[in-house]
């Protein structure tokens, strides 16, 4: 998933040709990140929020697990950044079944900024999560 993310560099969509990135993000981690820590902008964090297991029978079981990605930005237009970063992200999990395992599903559940609250510095935060069939 974080080579995913690292794909968003400011330029055309591997994924879909009509589709360019406003922002090139500069580090993708995949662990919590605070604010204090970020030194170069825009960055992303990949939060894991716990995996529950959902019996289908026949054997089948999908492997559910809650992510946050959380978006770091630093602007004067601090709402529009976090906006136009949020809608990069929603851009690769859109696009997941062309990077992802044919058995893994990846669905968006909520996207929001902070309103500028820290402005300069703004944060977006998308979650979503991941549906993975295992037999």
């Amino acid at each position: 998933m974080k080579a995913a993310f690292e794909k968003i560099d400011g330029g055309t969509s591997p994924w879909d040709a009509d589709y360019v990135f406003a922002n090139s993000v500069y580090v993708v981690y995949e662990r919590f990140v605070f604010s204090d820590e970020i030194t170069n902008y825009p960055s992303i964090c990949i939060v894991d929020r716990g995996t529950r297991i959902q019996h289908v029978g026949g054997g089948t079981r999908i492997h559910i697990t809650k992510y946050e990605i959380r978006g770091f930005t630093f602007s004067d237009a601090v709402e529009q950044s976090g906006e136009s970063l949020a809608a990069d992200i929603e851009h690769v999990i859109e696009h997941s079944r062309r990077w992802s395992d044919p058995l893994t599903e990846y669905r968006l559940l909520t996207v929001r900024t902070d309103g500028g609250v820290l402005a300069p510095e703004g944060v977006c935060i998308v979650e979503m999560e991941k549906l993975k069939w295992v037999s």
